[in-house]
C-alpha cells in the first residue's frame, strides 16, 4: 500500500508511507521557488512531493491513495498565502479590519477584499484561482473539484484515490502511531485553534481504531462551550508583538522568566498574578467539557483591554500557568 499524505496550508508538507512505514517526508519551505525559500510556505507542495516520490523510488502512478489532512481547506487563505506572507502588521490589520468589524459591528467583511493586495495567483494550479467564489458556501466545493482534477491530471492518479482525513482524527492518529504504546488502549487528546470546525477532541484508540468520545465546537454560536486555548495562545503571541502561528514557542519560553521573577518580588507585585487571573476568569473545565465565567467576545481586543499595563513576561507566565492547569484537569477528568 503506497500512500502520499499531504498537509496543504500552514507549512505545506508531503509524506510517503509504503506498507505502513513512513519512507520520506519534507516541507515545501525546504525547497522554495527559484531558490527563494519561504518560511511556512503554504503553496501546494510540488517539490516536497517530488522529493518524497524520489526517496521512495516510486512513480506517482503507483500511488494507492493521496490523503489530505482536513475535510475542508479555506481557499481564501491559499489565495492570499496567509500563513507564509503575513507580517505582524498584517495580523494586526486583520484584527482591526476583519475581526473587529465582524464580531463587534456585525459587518460581513471578506479577507479577499481587505487583503486584495496580497492575492497571489502565481501558484500551482495556476488556472484555478480566478474561478473560485471566495468566502461563499460554494467556495470549498469549487476549490476541491478544481484541485482534485488538476492533481489527477498531474500525477496520473484517478480521482477516487484522492481523499480527505478529518483534521483532528489526523492529529490523534499521528500521536498514536508515533508512540510506543500501540499494544495498549490509548487516550489521544487533540487541541488546536481550529480544524474542520472543531477546536479539541478526546479519543480512545484500540487495535488501530479510533473512537471519539468528545469534541469541542469551533463556532461563534457555541462559543460558551468552545475549548479556545489554541486561539488564546495564538493571539497572546500577537499581543506581545510577535508573529502568530510561528512565534508561540517564544511566548512559552518567556513564561519561565516570569516564574523566576516571582521569587524576588513581594506578593502584591508578582508579574503574572493579574494576567493569570484574567485568563482564569474565562474558560473553566466542566467534566469533559467547558464553561465560562466571562465569555470573551473575541481573542484579541478583549484581552488587549484587560491586560493593559501588564508586563510581557507576566502575560507569558500567567498564560502558561492557566493553560497547564486547565489541560491537566481536563485530561485527569
Amino acid at each position: 500500500m503506497k500512500i502520499l499524505g499531504l498537509s496543504y496550508g500552514a507549512n505545506s508538507t508531503a509524506a510517503l508511507m509504503i506498507n505502513g512505514e513512513v519512507i520520506s517526508c519534507a516541507s515545501e519551505e525546504r525547497f522554495g521557488t527559484a531558490g527563494q525559500r519561504v518560511k511556512n510556505d503554504m503553496r501546494f507542495p510540488l517539490q516536497a512531493i517530488e522529493y518524497c516520490l524520489k526517496e521512495g523510488g516510486i512513480d506517482s502512478k503507483e500511488l494507492d491513495l493521496i490523503a489530505f489532512a482536513s475535510l475542508e481547506l479555506p481557499p481564501h487563505y491559499h489565495a492570499i498565502l496567509k500563513f507564509s506572507s503575513f507580517s505582524i502588521d498584517d495580523y494586526i490589520r486583520a484584527q482591526n479590519e476583519i475581526w473587529y468589524p465582524r464580531l463587534y459591528q456585525n459587518k460581513p467583511v471578506k479577507w479577499v477584499d481587505v487583503f486584495k493586495d496580497k492575492l497571489n495567483f502565481d501558484q500551482w494550479p495556476h488556472d484555478i484561482w480566478d474561478k473560485i467564489p471566495y468566502e461563499t458556501q460554494e467556495a470549498w466545493p469549487v476549490f476541491k473539484e478544481l484541485l482534485h482534477d488538476r492533481i489527477s491530471q498531474k500525477y496520473g492518479v484517478s480521482r477516487d484515490k484522492i481523499i480527505h482525513v478529518e483534521h483532528h482524527s489526523g492529529h490523534a492518529y499521528y500521536a498514536y502511531f508515533a508512540s510506543p504504546y500501540r499494544n495498549d488502549d490509548c487516550l489521544a487528546i487533540t487541541i488546536d485553534a481550529f480544524g474542520d470546525n472543531i477546536s479539541a477532541t478526546i479519543n480512545v484508540i484500540k487495535d488501530n481504531c479510533i473512537k471519539r468520545i468528545m469534541s469541542s465546537p469551533d463556532r461563534e454560536e457555541k462559543k460558551s462551550k468552545n475549548m479556545y486555548l489554541g486561539k488564546l495562545y495564538r493571539y497572546m503571541t500577537l499581543l506581545c508583538g510577535m508573529k502568530p502561528n510561528e512565534h508561540e514557542y517564544k511566548l512559552m519560553g518567556l513564561a519561565a522568566y516570569a516564574q523566576a521573577v516571582e521569587t524576588i518580588m513581594d506578593e502584591q507585585n508578582k508579574v503574572m498574578v493579574k494576567p493569570y487571573n484574567v485568563f482564569k476568569n474565562t474558560m473553566q473545565v466542566d467534566g469533559l467539557e467547558f464553561k465560562y465565567k466571562d465569555v470573551p467576545k473575541d481573542s484579541y481586543f478583549y484581552f488587549k483591554e484587560k491586560l493593559e499595563g501588564c508586563r510581557f513576561d507576566g502575560i507569558a507566565g500567567g498564560l502558561q500557568k492557566y493553560v497547564e492547569e486547565t489541560l491537566t484537569q481536563w485530561i485527569e477528568n
